[in-house]
């Protein structure tokens, strides 16, 4: 938490220093305006994270569900251009100041996603996480734990190994494969935390879904009891 701050320190004095420009349109004074922002689909189908046709609110079917398996996966935009845009900004090029724009992004989070029992990011590899100088998904899971009240888990999630990025991965099956084994439980944390408890998973975005069902079936064998993936786009 504190190194949480300690970027948006940094972010501050960044944005004193270099004028905001708008991700989309260029226009100075924010990193999403309000035209831009209007032109994101706030309202995208929402899938079965297993078969990855429609379904209420992202659920997983009850034909697709295992004991191991994710509940569901909610996408709170399309993965559109300018979200593509935006994501790439947090993820590889350092930007972590534009966090705060992704505000009115969380506030479109349906009501049944506030009252999970923690909220969990997807871990980076320490080393790629050493050359990023931050997890996107851990800004993420902090900004929805100031602006809607969750709980922020502590580090229950580590990554064991460093694996080709998923986004250089286009088969489903490929990617599965590419994911396993690679998130293991925190040696230091007691995984009776997990017991029966609701988890919401936090990352940027979702395509196979392969990397929440990974780190699913990692929490569920400590026997949590529910887990949902939250992305910002799919």
């Amino acid at each position: 938490m504190l190194k949480y701050f300690h970027l948006i320190i940094i972010d501050q004095i960044f944005n004193l220093i270099f004028s905001s420009q708008c991700l989309s349109c260029h226009q100075y004074g924010t990193y999403l305006c309000s035209t831009c922002l209007n032109k994101i689909d706030f309202h995208p189908i929402q899938k079965c994270a297993n078969c990855n046709k429609p379904s209420i609110n992202g659920q997983t079917h009850a034909r697709c569900i295992s004991p191991l398996g994710i509940d569901g996966v909610f996408a709170l935009t399309h993965k559109n251009q300018l979200m593509s845009t935006i994501i790439k900004q947090l993820k590889y090029r350092r930007s972590s100041h534009i966090i705060q724009s992704l505000i009115p992004l969380i506030n479109y989070t349906p009501d049944f996603l506030h009252n999970f029992d923690y909220l969990i990011p997807i871990p980076l590899h320490p080393k790629r996480q050493k050359d990023r100088g931050f997890n996107q998904s851990e800004l993420l899971a902090n900004l929805i734990h100031q602006h809607l009240h969750t709980t922020l888990a502590p580090p229950i999630l580590i990554r064991t190994h460093s694996t080709t990025p998923q986004a250089d991965i286009h088969d489903r099956n490929t990617r599965l494969t590419n994911l396993k084994h690679v998130f293991s439980l925190n040696p230091n944390i007691d995984k009776n935390i997990l017991k029966n408890k609701s988890i919401l998973l936090i990352d940027d975005v979702s395509t196979t879904g392969a990397t929440l069902i990974q780190a699913t079936q990692i929490l569920k064998r400590a026997h949590a009891h529910i887990v949902w993936g939250l992305v910002l786009a799919r």
